[in-house]
């Protein structure tokens, strides 16, 4: 019955994540001129970037050391720490905020506050106690209570697109300190045991997953505020078609949160154990992706022109282009997430995506001044495939030297 209420929740999480999504942005682009449009996209762009540096790989690196800690006392220290690093590493993102709108661009500073609440619900709590219903169910009631006010600022011709990153601040502010205060009510953090000692260790335990986010984000969350840095044609175009493609790549999300803790402790047993799930899973994932992807790319067109109907002529290539790194992306997440990360080899999918991320760099110098938004989404596809073979190159070669294929695979 758990396992039933948190893949439901998981799964009710992830289609209001969808409602809210998608269903701003057609009103959006319907009610604001050209030019205001792209620099919502870009906000949201570089908000969804603000997420990344402040979850700091907590959400993974939390969820294994909590899986793995085995009293009451390890708990209280992991969760303090965590909430102690979130509150300092606020700090360093507002510097950051003043130096891009010093020099680069002009942004909305309630795109950091609202990206930064966002991350402190406190999921790498839930999923490691196998509570992941609750904080889905919460996160999706506030999305939706977000959707609902900023449609009704609307209609009292207030700016909505201001008032999108003002809602969404107060709201997860409010669920952060809700969640939280929950979470320790049940483990109350000793404060005298936070200290520089372990501070550190945390930090230094989440800092290569700090990295792999970060590096991957150039071909992935931070794309459309790359695009509208260097001033490229269509970027409301890009926009659209790269915010329905993650949509469809954001279903990995719930599996993910469901998977990587099993895989932790399946893998702490012995690989061989670790390698038997992996094995028994991924059939099932593969095709299901392939599946999955082949509905979007035939349904793409359709829901393109539902959405924004055609004023932007581009977004159905970018979104067909685009979901062909969805298999991709499922391997990776199987060989990255479920093998690599699983059993602590951080710094190895670290070395990876550093490199390839500055393979991806040199193309968009390269192609986006001459082939503009597809540039960029080619970009994308051939980065996740280049991932998909660095990884499984790897992980052959590690399976080799420990045996422990034998009988398994």
């Amino acid at each position: 019955m758990q396992k039933f209420l948190n893949f439901f929740s998981l799964y009710f999480s992830f289609f209001v994540r969808i409602i809210s999504g998608l269903a701003v942005l057609p009103f959006f682009s319907r009610h604001l001129n050209n030019a205001s449009y792209n620099q919502l996209l870009i906000e949201i762009s570089f908000s969804t970037w603000v997420l990344i540096v402040v979850e700091f790989g907590f959400n993974l690196t939390g969820t294994r050391s909590i899986t793995m800690a085995k009293n009451d006392n390890e708990i209280m220290d992991i969760n303090s720490n965590i909430l102690g690093v979130k509150s300092l590493i606020l700090l360093f993102l507002i510097l950051i905020y003043f130096i891009i709108n010093a020099f680069f661009v002009r942004l909305s500073v309630w795109s950091v506050f609202f990206a930064f609440f966002q991350s402190t619900l406190p999921y790498w709590y839930y999923q490691a106690r196998d509570k992941l219903q609750t904080v889905s169910i919460y996160e999706a009631s506030g999305r939706l209570l977000q959707l609902v006010s900023v449609l009704f600022m609307f209609q009292l011709n207030i700016n909505g697109y201001e008032f999108y990153f003002i809602s969404g601040t107060a709201i997860f502010l409010v669920l952060s300190v809700f969640l939280s205060l929950n979470m320790l009510k049940i483990h109350r953090p000793n404060v005298t045991s936070i200290n520089l000692h372990s501070i550190g260790s945390l930090v230094r335990s989440s800092f290569q997953i700090f990295m792999f986010n970060t590096v991957t984000s150039i071909y992935t969350t931070a794309t459309t505020f790359i695009l509208g840095l260097l001033h490229v044609p269509n970027l409301s175009s890009f926009g659209n078609g790269d915010k329905i493609y993650k949509t469809s790549l954001s279903i990995f999300q719930p599996i993910n949160q469901l998977v990587f803790p099993k895989a932790v402790k399946q893998f702490a047993i012995s690989n061989k154990e670790g390698f038997k799930f992996i094995a028994k899973i991924t059939p099932l994932l593969l095709i299901g992706s392939l599946i999955y992807t082949f509905f979007i790319i035939l349904l793409s067109s359709r829901v393109v022109y539902i959405l924004f109907g055609n004023k932007y002529p581009y977004s159905n290539e970018i979104v067909t282009l685009l979901c062909l790194s969805i298999p991709f992306s499922m391997i990776n997440n199987i060989l990255g997430y479920y093998i690599i990360l699983a059993n602590n080899l951080d710094k190895i999918l670290n070395s990876i995506y550093i490199i390839i991320s500055l393979v991806s760099m040199t193309l968009m110098f390269v192609f986006i001044p001459s082939y503009g938004i597809l540039g960029m989404a080619w970009i994308i596809v051939f980065s996740e495939f280049i991932a998909s073979i660095s990884m499984g190159t790897f992980i052959f070669q590690w399976l080799y030297r420990k045996s422990v294929y034998k009988g398994v695979i």
